[in-house]
């Protein structure tokens, strides 16, 4: 069974995690590729989930927030 979602897709007024996920891998200076591989989700996955049209799953999220060093709070705070 998958881990259910922890913030609604794009259309939310306040910042959401997908643009702290892109922000904090822009600081990293990884590419979005480079991140996938790190993850081991596909590029398209990355880009979806930046632009916040699909919101990640926890088990994703701690892959994402091992993958650029910082804790998972970093990655869903508003």
């Amino acid at each position: 069974m998958p881990s259910r979602l922890l913030w609604a897709p794009a259309g939310k007024a306040s910042p959401t995690g997908s643009d702290h996920i892109r922000l904090t891998r822009l600081r990293r200076s990884l590419t979005q590729e480079t991140l996938a591989e790190r993850v081991g989700l596909d590029r398209k996955t990355i880009v979806r989930i930046e632009a916040g049209q699909t919101s990640p799953l926890l088990d994703h999220l701690l892959l994402l927030a091992d993958a650029l060093d910082v804790p998972l709070t970093q990655l869903v705070a508003e």
